[in-house]
């Protein structure tokens, strides 16, 4: 799916705040209200946008041991979905090299480090080994977005598609994106003129 930055712009709310009015998102991105619910909707029915949810800091509740455990799986797609139903796995990755999946968990003790290692151990899998976390220096719960990681975008001056790292142009708290920066150049000229005769 093709974002523009009004999309970005609205993903990006939603991401610090998935709780975020129609209103409130309208204000940020200067556009109308039923634009807004009709981005938002296009957004979730092409997939984009997931689900709404609650990011919640586990420390702050829990006391817990948290798991990080790679392996290989013989057959990829029957380990994962046997880790995705497992309550204490957070998280399945399929990675490179020898071992090709690994997952995060998180468990109360020792013992249930000990009770789910062999649990995995069960499953079509071998080279299995687990690292327990000490200590948590970063963590984000949403996703980087936007054309310098890989969206598709079309330049906002002259609407070629953007190739590359996009020049990128910051007013009032919104970014805009463009394929160079004689377009930009354009851009900032428009905006000059259009001021202009507004005066």
């Amino acid at each position: 799916m093709k974002l523009d930055t009004v999309d970005l712009a609205i993903l990006r709310i939603l991401q610090e705040d998935s709780r975020s009015s129609i209103l409130d998102i309208a204000k940020a991105t200067g556009v109308s209200r039923p634009t807004v619910k009709a981005r938002i909707e296009r957004l979730k029915q092409a997939g984009v946008v997931k689900k709404f949810t609650v990011a919640i800091d586990r420390d702050a509740i829990l006391e817990n041991i948290l798991l990080i455990v790679r392996m290989k799986a013989e057959d990829l797609e029957e380990v994962a979905s046997a880790l995705r139903r497992m309550e204490e796995v957070l998280e399945v990755y399929e990675i490179m090299g020898e071992r090709n999946l690994a997952c995060k968990a998180a468990v109360r003790n020792m013992g249930e480090v000990k009770v789910l290692m062999e649990r995995i151990g069960r499953l079509p899998v071998r080279d299995l080994e687990s690292s327990i976390v000490l200590r948590t220096y970063k963590e984000e719960y949403e996703t980087r977005i936007g054309p310098e990681i890989g969206i598709s975008m079309d330049c906002e001056y002259c609407g070629k598609r953007i190739h590359g790292d996009p020049v990128k142009f910051t007013l009032h708290n919104q970014e805009h994106y463009f394929c160079c920066n004689t377009c930009l150049k354009g851009f900032r000229r428009r905006l000059e003129l259009a001021a202009k005769a507004g005066k």
